[in-house]
Order: C-alpha cells, then structure tokens, then sequence
C-alpha cells in the first residue's frame, strides 16, 4: 500500500510539474504574436489644413526596432524610457513616414507617445496640407526590422475614407 501511494504522490507531483510547464509554455505563446502590423489613421483638419496622424505599432516590436538602431536597451513608457526616445522617434518617423508633394516633404510635428497594452501610439501632425494638389505617403516603418511587416493606413478627408496596405514591396502611395 505505501508503495502504490508513493508513486501515486510521484506521479502527482510529475502532472503538476507538467501542468506547470505547459501554463508557463502556453503564457509565453499567449503573449507572442506572429504577425507584424501597424496602424495609421490620418485625418485632415479642414479649419487648420492639417493632418492629424496616429500610428498604432506594437510596443515589442517599435523597442526591438529602436534598439537595433541605436543600440541601446529603450522600455517604452516605463521608468526605465531613456530621455531622448522622443528625439530618436521623431527621428525615425522623419525617416520612415514621409508626405511629399512634387518630391518635397510636408513639414511634420512630432506630438509624442502614448502606450496602453502591447500597443504604442505615435502622434505627428502635417501642417498645409492642400487638398487640391497631389501628396505620396511613404511608410516604411519597421519594414527594416520584418520582413512581413504590414502598414495599415485609412486616410480620412470629411467622412470619406480611403484605406491602403503596405508593405515591403509598397511602401509609397498616392493620396
């Protein structure tokens, strides 16, 4: 009896191990994704003629990206953000999400950041935007760092919205 009962309790310590295991492995899958994808929504303001941009990235992914850049180790909105991130974003935004008429870039603002769950938002506004002349967005954003990397953009101009996907193979469009 003391035999069954000791590899009764060996063989329940065994399923609690596993069982542990596999919440840990799961915890881990459960907190990865596959897929590589921002948002953009870019709205014009026709009172000031601008236009107001938001960029969705996932947080993971945009630290991964700036750090690759400049080697440094960036935690997004936490205590441990160095004090020029804002600089290197704006940087990188400069670099990788452009609007050009006739070849020459809108001046874009960075606004800032916001954080909430996986998700860092980016704000940046794009002042004298004229809606009767032609611009090319180019966004590339994290493009470099994944090659399945996916750009949502949805440009709203009064209440119509027009929505395109880019890509590594597309990454300008027209407007």
């Amino acid at each position: 009896m003391m035999k069954w009962m000791m590899s009764s309790n060996l063989f329940q310590a065994s399923l609690k191990k596993l069982f542990l295991l596999f919440i840990i492995l799961y915890s881990f899958q459960a907190n990865a994704h596959k897929f590589y994808v921002s948002l953009t929504d870019i709205n014009y303001n026709a009172q000031n003629q601008t236009l107001e941009v938001t960029i969705k990235v996932f947080t993971d992914d945009f630290e991964d990206c700036l750090n690759s850049i400049h080697g440094t180790s960036n935690f997004l909105c936490t205590e441990k953000e160095i004090p020029e991130i804002d600089i290197q974003i704006e940087k990188y935004l400069t670099t990788h999400f452009k609007i050009e008429n006739s070849a020459t870039p809108l001046s874009s603002n960075y606004i800032g950041k916001k954080c909430e769950n996986d998700y860092c938002y980016l704000f940046l506004e794009f002042s004298k935007f004229n809606l009767n002349e032609e611009y090319q967005l180019h966004n590339s954003i994290l493009i470099d760092d994944f090659e399945e990397q996916v750009n949502k953009v949805n440009f709203k101009v009064n209440d119509q919205i027009r929505s395109y996907t880019l890509n590594k193979n597309k990454q300008s469009v027209v407007l």
